[in-house]
Parts: C-alpha cells; structure tokens; sequence
C-alpha cells in the first residue's frame, strides 16, 4: 500500500497533479481497490478534470453502492461535467445514507450555489468545514464562494484554516493573496503569494502579483528582481514592465526602468499607468521636454486626472513655461 499511502500523503498537501499518478499507478495493481478508484476520482474533480473522473468513480459506485463519500464525488465529476440534475441524483442518495457525512455536507453547499442559494450554501460549507475529513476542502470553497460575492473579508477569514496546511495549493495561496491585496494586508498578503511562487517558480501571474506586493512594502530591490522574472515568464505584459520601470526608478537605475517603459509603451501605447511612470522617471532625470511629452500623452488618454495635470504643470515649470 506504499503508492495509496503517498498519494494519500500529496492529497493532504493538495498537490493533485502528483497524487493523481501515484494512484494510477496503485489502481493499475488493484483494479478492483474501491479506495484507489476513489481517491483516483477525487484528484481529477480537483484538477477541473471530470471526463477523467467519471470513468473510475462510476466504478467505484458499482463495486459499492453504498458509499456516500464515492456518490458525493460522483455528483462533484458530473456538476463539473454540466450534468446538474444527475450530480444532484446522486447527491441526493448520499444523503440518504449519511447526511451528517462532511462530504455530504460539501454536496449540500454545491447543490445551494448552484441554484444561487448563497446563505443556505454557506450554512453547508460551514458544516463541511467543523469535520476533520472535510476541513479544508470546506474552507476552500466557502472562501471562493465569499470571495466570488466581493465579501473579501469574509473570504480571507474562511480560508484561513486551508492555507497553512494547504501551504502548496497555487490557486489557494494565490486567491488568498490576492484578497488580502486589495484589502490593502500586503505585509500579510506576501507570504501566501511567496508561496504560490515556491508551487509554481515560471508563473508569470504569481511572480508579477508578487512583485507588485514587494512595491506596495517598498521593497524595491525584491521588487525589481521578482518583475524582471515575472516579465521572463510573460513578455507580452505591459502591466508587468510598467511595474518593472517603477521598481528600477526607486532604485534609481533610470537606464533600466526607461527600457522596460520602452517596451510597455510598445506593448500597450494607450495604457495611462505606462505613460505616468515614463513621464515621473523622465522628470525625476529633469528631462523636463521628455517629462512634459509624456504627461500630454496621458492627459491625451486621461483629460482629469489631477495626477497627470500636476505633473504636467511641474514639467512646463521646469521648461520655464505655463501649463495651458
């Protein structure tokens, strides 16, 4: 049972993808291990995968028909699959069986959301989450439920007790570090996006998050290598270069910022936030031509923005001229 105790260890850790081959591999030696199948099934529901999971979770619903905890993951495979109605059949016989089951608690949630049922769904997740077995899975969905109905605060609370024992999970860590960013939480905001990029080092959007978080700390230094990692794993992203430039302006490296700014303006040339940060780095060098240039091309794209005008008018001022 060495492959169903590692695969049982990598589904703690939420590493789907790992634990997926481990119990293919063990079912492959007990075609018949309901347990194999199961936990086979489960690992591509969670991978978004459900054509996948039909196949062993229907045989394990034949081999024992009364598992509620293999019925529940049935119903999971089929609502992912589109096929409500027949998740719902089979949440419903599970229910019958062991209604106080936590994954049967999670197939209430499920069956709530998907009628729009948000306070009933919730209710259910927070059932699901009080039982061991369905702690995390719980906490996970009611924080995307939460975070889905912009009740951000709600969702960083209820995810709390999943992102430190689900330290690998990506889009866990990432949706978590996300919310505690606009919550304006960077300092507690870093270490869940850090560990987004530890699951995934080349991913463009956790590397470009992370370097973002670094610049709201002002850690520049963090900042710049992270965006220059994260402008390797995406090149094609204005976004990212602008934060790059700005990054290497506090660290006073004009030469490098006004390249990456070069490049976002090529990306993306009607993009305000590109053109501010051209415009600040160009003044901060008392290029004060260059600074009232690009100014008039974000005044262009934005006619109000204070910011832009100030700026402007500190450009012209150095220019010994009057803004118009």
């Amino acid at each position: 049972d060495a492959l169903g105790a590692h695969g049982r260890v990598l589904m703690v850790l939420r590493r789907f993808d790992e634990a997926a081959v481990a119990y293919e591999r063990a079912s492959g030696l007990a075609p018949d291990e309901p347990d194999y199948l199961l936990q086979l099934g489960k690992c591509r529901v969670a991978l978004q995968q459900p054509e996948e999971a039909l196949g062993p979770l229907r045989r394990v619903v034949t081999l024992d028909p009364d598992s509620a905890p293999a019925l529940v993951a049935l119903g999971d495979a089929l609502f992912q699959a589109g096929q409500q109605d027949q998740a719902e059949e089979e949440y419903k016989r599970a229910l019958e069986i062991d209604p106080e089951l936590g994954p049967v608690q999670l197939a209430v949630a499920r069956m709530h959301l998907g009628r729009e049922e948000h306070a009933e769904a919730e209710a259910a997740f927070r059932r699901a989450a009080a039982r061991p077995e369905t702690e995390v899975d719980a906490a996970v969905a009611l924080g995307n439920m939460l975070s889905d109905l912009d009740r951000q605060e709600a969702a960083v609370a209820a995810w709390a007790p999943a992102v430190e024992i689900a330290s690998s999970d990506f889009a866990l860590q990432m949706s978590h570090g996300a919310a505690l960013c606009g919550l304006g939480r960077h300092g507690e905001a870093l270490h869940s996006l850090e560990r987004a990029v530890e699951a995934r080092p080349e991913d463009g959007a956790a590397l470009h998050a992370l370097g973002e978080c670094f610049i709201e700390l002002s850690r520049w230094t963090q900042a710049a290598d992270t965006l220059k990692r994260a402008t390797e794993a995406q090149p094609d992203s204005a976004p990212t270069f602008v934060l790059l430039g700005t990054a290497r302006r506090q660290l006073g490296r004009y030469d490098e910022a006004a390249a990456a700014l070069a490049r976002a303006t090529e990306l993306d040339p009607e993009r305000l936030d590109t053109w501010i940060e051209l415009a600040r780095l160009t003044l901060e060098r008392e290029d004060f031509e260059a600074a009232a240039a690009a100014y008039e091309k974000a005044r262009a794209l934005n006619p109000d923005d204070p910011k832009v005008l100030a700026g402007l008018a500190a450009a012209l001022l150095g220019l010994g001229k009057e803004q118009e």
